[in-house]
């Protein structure tokens, strides 16, 4: 098994990647503009539970902002804990909402517990990657674009990259932008002449010392340009400049060999972070 497909996180890295992800998400969607407002009612609600971590939004119709994750990082995921998840899904969710397990000592019994209430693994799961905070051997491919890091006053951009890199409603943009200047974010863009093109985010715990690297867009017109790989080489940078201690991202697991024709797990392979685990996302088997 080649480095591409091996699993290889220890348990307490494995708690270390889903506890840095949670803690970014979480602080994601409490920088959404509307959270600060208690008299309004969002559809974009996020919730700390004992053992698991839980997120709605109902005008982004995905899994990944309606779902469950970061099972047992703090507390034993129990069958209880998965009956209020559930419920806790289908009253703020979108239909297709996930359940993600990460390979715990008792994901088997957990998965079992799914299975029993009618959920099943959908598609190929999630790939975790990790890499230590060294630098990166070797250069990024040569790119025409120029990687900036954001501040409050041009966050907008990254907003605006956001919403046009994953086709999201316009008013996402000042979701995102709101990250900008926020503490333990670090966002960048790459431009085109001037024009954004990519982006990406760093969140850095200051508690845990890890970074997680997301907010992975590239406008249509411009993949393919070397822009992501641009990206990740700007972030490991700085985030080892600032001393963390390690490093995670995750991408879409490909189907049995296609890792080689995935660009996304293609480009944090080729930056030396190496696949520590795959999540796989459990569903109910919707019909129509």
């Amino acid at each position: 098994m080649n480095d591409m497909t091996r699993n290889v996180a220890p348990p307490s890295e494995v708690l270390a990647m889903e506890r840095v992800e949670r803690e970014a998400w979480l602080d994601m969607f409490a920088a959404a503009p509307d959270a600060a407002v208690p008299e309004r009612v969002s559809e974009r609600v996020s919730e700390r539970a004992g053992a698991y971590a839980a997120i709605a939004d109902r005008s982004l119709p995905s899994s990944e902002f309606n779902r469950i994750f970061g099972l047992g990082v703090d507390a034993p995921f129990t069958e209880a804990d998965l009956d209020q998840a559930m419920a806790w899904l289908d009253t703020r969710a979108c239909r297709n909402w996930s359940i993600q397990l990460p390979p715990l000592e008792t994901a088997d019994a957990i998965a079992d517990w799914m299975r029993a209430r009618g959920l099943e693994p959908a598609g190929t799961g999630w790939a975790r990657f990790f890499r230590g905070p060294r630098a990166i051997v070797g250069n990024p491919a040569s790119t025409e674009l120029e990687v900036r890091e954001m501040t409050a006053e041009t966050g907008a951009d990254f907003g605006a990259a956001i919403a046009e890199g994953f086709s999201f409603p316009s008013s996402v943009s000042a979701w995102f932008a709101a990250l900008a200047g926020r503490p333990g974010w670090r966002l960048y863009v790459a431009y085109a002449d001037g024009t954004p093109a990519a982006c990406g985010a760093l969140y850095l715990d200051i508690e845990s010392g890890w970074g997680w690297l997301g907010c992975d867009a590239t406008l249509p017109a411009y993949r393919l340009r070397g822009a992501q790989t641009a990206l990740i080489h700007r972030r490991v940078a700085d985030a080892t400049a600032a001393g963390a201690v390690a490093l995670t991202a995750e991408t879409g697991q490909p189907a049995p060999g296609q890792e080689q024709n995935s660009h996304s797990y293609r480009n944090y392979h080729r930056a030396g972070f190496v696949r520590a685990y795959v999540r796989p996302n459990f569903r109910r088997m919707l019909k129509g």
